[in-house]
């Protein structure tokens, strides 16, 4: 039972892993890179993975904060300010 809730946490990695890579490599492509190595890839996908997890962690701490257990907008409005003013408002 354990072992099977490993793996499919492990698949569910693996899938979310495969979606960030496609949405990088579809964001490069808009850009009109001609290519780009595997390695660079991974590197822009590991990034994107970590910035959209602090993204979450600090969106889910202002929820908390305003005792509720559902975030909204302005949750993810006030995690995106705290990150800094490198975050371009298209919302």
């Amino acid at each position: 039972s354990d072992l099977s809730f490993s793996r499919e946490m492990d698949e569910i990695s693996t899938a979310k892993r495969r979606a960030l890579y496609v949405a990088v490599a579809a964001l490069c492509t808009e850009i009109d890179f001609g290519g780009a190595e595997k390695a660079a890839l991974e590197t822009l996908v590991e990034m994107l993975q970590s910035y959209l997890s602090e993204v979450g962690r600090s969106a889910r701490q202002y929820t908390e904060l305003s005792a509720r257990s559902v975030g909204n907008l302005n949750d993810v409005r006030m995690a995106l300010t705290e990150m800094g003013p490198a975050v371009v408002w298209c919302l």
